[in-house]
């Protein structure tokens, strides 16, 4: 008798769902604390670090499991995406943090965009997370753009910026989980370096692809391929 042996379970996936409970609980104690009494100054400095270094956990455990969700997704179900309206949501996303830095967030998509194939909550995810470092990375009074095309077999997505650029040996690598450009201003801007890699394996998924074109203190291009649906 032949037996095929079990799937070897995703131990990352795992993993990062058991840690959202325990760092929650400890999030939830840390903001009872200034409910039991009156605290210093200094003790309210210290809650927020501790608040502020539980929320980047969780943002990282999130980032986690989307990207082992795109990795170990045996089959991708598909279908017809409407790409203005997932960068429309992307651009209210970023729409506040924009404001704090001064950066002006344009979408220049026609109405008649060909619907593009694909999961749209994966795509949701490459739109917020392109729209999202084009913003972080970027020169205050800078400027993000996004534009759109589409030709007989594909919609093509842009994401401009007129922010700090990659340095050209760091462009072969940006796809890489956890790889971060090794200029000083841009290591000094927290990020945990899983996005890009999120976009890369997503638009992989969908039998896209994804280029890029930068010229440091100039901008950065991120253009998105996507099959029409």
């Amino acid at each position: 008798m032949t037996t095929t042996p079990p799937q070897a379970p995703d131990y990352i996936s795992v993993l990062a769902h058991e840690l959202k409970t325990p760092i929650s609980s400890v999030k939830s104690i840390i903001d009872l604390i200034p409910h039991l009494g009156p605290t210093t100054p200094k003790q309210d400095e210290f809650i927020e670090k501790a608040i502020a270094s539980l929320d980047k956990m969780s943002l990282l455990i999130d980032e986690v499991l989307v990207m082992s969700r795109a990795e170990h997704l045996e089959t991708l179900t598909t279908e017809p995406c409407n790409l203005r309206l997932l960068v429309g949501e992307a651009a209210n996303l970023v729409e506040g943090v924009a404001a704090q830095r001064n950066v002006t967030v344009e979408v220049a998509i026609p109405p008649d965009l060909p619907l593009a194939a694909g999961e749209s909550s994966m795509l949701r995810q490459v739109f917020n997370n392109l729209l999202s470092n084009a913003v972080k990375y970027n020169q205050a009074g800078g400027t993000v753009r996004v534009t759109a095309s589409a030709d007989a077999t594909h919609v093509t997505i842009a994401v401009s910026d007129t922010g700090l650029g990659i340095p050209a040996a760091d462009v072969p690598h940006i796809f890489e989980p956890f790889y971060r450009a090794k200029t000083d201003s841009i290591k000094k801007i927290e990020g945990s370096g899983l996005g890009l890699s999120i976009v890369a394996t997503i638009i992989q998924r969908h039998n896209g692809g994804i280029t890029v074109a930068s010229t440091p203190n100039v901008g950065t291009t991120f253009t998105v391929r996507l099959p029409l649906a």
